[in-house]
């Protein structure tokens, strides 16, 4: 598969209760389970390796470019450590990447107004090719 923007990728987010801040073991309040298609990376296997430099490459560049998509207020919660992403697999689909963001119980905001960011979030990338008509997003509050 050669590399060009109608290549065909697939990215997931998985927002799940993981610690939202280690200091104070905070849990999360809300996981969301996102999905979607990101057309213009191809996958390989040093993606496919979490401990490979092009993972985790990839893994700051996708994160800044969510985490850059965020409303002031989303972003000034991930900078306090109140929101966390952290991607747990990239496989072959031809990308499908798997990552975790928590949010911790101490911010104010719902899993819909979540949601709704990353949805704006992903609408708005600077740097992937984003379907959003490949994108599923399924939440839960604790």
């Amino acid at each position: 598969m050669s590399t060009s923007a109608a290549a065909s990728s697939v990215t997931t987010i998985v927002l799940s209760s993981v610690p939202a801040t280690p200091s104070s073991g905070t849990s999360a309040a809300s996981v969301l389970e996102v999905s979607t298609k990101i057309r213009n990376v191809e996958f390989t296997q040093e993606l496919g390796n979490r401990e490979s430099n092009q993972f985790q490459e990839f893994e700051k560049n996708f994160t800044a470019d969510v985490v850059n998509g965020f409303s002031k207020t989303f972003q000034d919660s991930y900078q306090n450590g109140q929101i966390k992403i952290n991607v747990t697999s990239i496989e072959n689909g031809c990308i499908l990447v798997n990552f975790t963001v928590a949010v911790s119980t101490n911010v104010s905001v719902t899993t819909a107004s979540i949601r709704e960011a990353l949805i704006e979030s992903l609408n708005n990338s600077q740097k992937f090719d984003v379907d959003l008509q490949n994108t599923t997003i399924v939440g839960k509050e604790f």
